[in-house]
């Protein structure tokens, strides 16, 4: 209990730069900073897998693949899809739409129709859709970009009864592992996700760290002494200021609101909180040395 009261205390404290704390980290041992940032790294990223076992859990995913079975069963046995030279051809003169029965809705798994573009896969709003020339793909997870592939960089294929026969045999083979199958991808997320982090954090902050330290050489060389600020303590206050920036960026995940240059924008907050955090740090220092008459 001391420990998880001392971590919640120190989290509390890292969340927003402040003087009263910041400046006590420069006083204490780097492995302590280090420390802490590998704990909020490990518990951030378990509870992040944790809230996709509550979300997804394993009596879902096999309700999912029991109704995906059913929902290929009903493929037609007069219809016959290929792919041959680049080119699309069925033995239907109309398209072709498979449904899904999933969470007491219908949902438009794909679409087959050599009369439309690629566009069209949004007014079907189905997650898959294959033109005569193209194979699209919807990003499921916000609906809006698409994958376009060319198909003759498909090889030749053909989609019958007998295929989507094979298809549910090896459906049936995933369900009957999923428990195993399911647990073991989490136990590898439990292990695997945190060093990821930490790992790809740690660049970020030595990133953030060295031009935080570069623009404080420069633009307080006269109020901070060069023996009191170094990288090294400029790298020890990222991993506290880190904190609430972490935090913001996998619940932007969790919530799909990522865009495309997050990186960028996560490292821009990093570099913010990093120079708060150092200039809280040395604040005394600063502030004395920038009174009118110093």
């Amino acid at each position: 209990m001391k420990k998880v009261k001392a971590f919640l205390h120190i989290f509390v404290n890292s969340l927003l730069p402040q003087a009263s704390y910041y400046n006590k980290i420069l006083k204490t041992k780097f492995s302590f900073s280090l420390k802490y940032f590998s704990f909020l790294t490990f518990l951030v990223n378990c509870l992040f897998v944790l809230f996709f076992v509550v979300k997804i859990p394993p009596a879902r995913l096999h309700q999912l693949l029991t109704n995906l079975d059913n929902s290929l069963a009903t493929f037609p046995n007069n219809l016959t899809i290929s792919v041959k030279n680049g080119s699309l051809l069925t033995t239907l003169n109309y398209p072709y739409f498979l449904w899904m029965d999933f969470d007491n809705n219908k949902h438009l798994l794909a679409v087959v129709d050599e009369t439309v573009d690629t566009l069209k896969i949004n007014e079907y709003q189905s997650a898959l859709l294959l033109t005569t020339k193209f194979f699209v793909v919807k990003d499921m997870m916000n609906g809006r970009p698409l994958t376009i592939i060319p198909l003759n960089q498909i090889k030749d294929l053909t989609i019958d009864k007998n295929t989507i026969g094979e298809m549910r045999i090896n459906l049936d083979q995933i369900a009957k592992l999923l428990t195993l199958l399911y647990w073991g991808l989490v136990v590898v997320a439990i292990i695997l996700f945190p060093i990821l982090s930490f790992l790809v954090n740690i660049i970020y902050l030595i990133i953030t760290s060295l031009f935080i330290y570069i623009l404080y050489r420069i633009f307080f060389a006269k109020s901070i002494p060069k023996h009191h600020l170094s990288f090294k303590k400029t790298f020890q206050i990222g991993l506290h200021a880190i904190t609430l920036p972490l935090i913001i960026d996998y619940g932007l995940t969790l919530f799909n609101l990522r865009s495309k240059p997050t990186m960028f924008m996560y490292l821009f907050l990093i570099a913010v909180f990093v120079f708060a955090g150092l200039y809280e740090a040395y604040f005394d220092i600063i502030s004395a040395k920038t009174k009118p008459g110093k």
